[in-house]
């Protein structure tokens, strides 16, 4: 039913802002199929440790997009150990949304180079 659907992802959205992966994972996994369902489920999973996909999806790019979306979310909501928690297991993410890994790893060394 497509108004459950709006209300579960509201809920799981309101979790990931505040950093309750645990908590939005069970809801993301209910939307899957979406990409940004499907961004927002790695990105619990990956927060988690906790993989129940192996391999990138059919839509991957358009599913790393949206992760790029979720992170850019993260870091304007000061999400920081989220933001930070990506930035160390970008190896990993490579496995499941490889054009997601790739985008975050021009970020951070244009950011390192800022920094420097």
């Amino acid at each position: 039913h497509p108004g459950q659907h709006r209300i579960v992802a509201q809920r799981a959205e309101t979790l990931m802002v505040t950093q309750q992966f645990a908590d939005a994972l069970p809801l993301w996994r209910q939307l899957n199929g979406h990409p940004r369902a499907v961004a927002a489920r790695v990105l619990c999973e990956l927060m988690q440790d906790d993989f129940s996909i192996d391999r990138p999806p059919a839509n991957e790019r358009e599913a790393s997009q949206e992760f790029l979306n979720w992170y850019r979310n993260l870091v304007r909501h000061q999400a920081v150990d989220g933001a930070q928690a990506i930035a160390e297991r970008l190896e990993t993410l490579r496995t499941l949304l490889p054009s997601a890994a790739d985008a975050l790893e021009q970020l951070l060394a244009a950011v390192a180079a800022e920094a420097a």
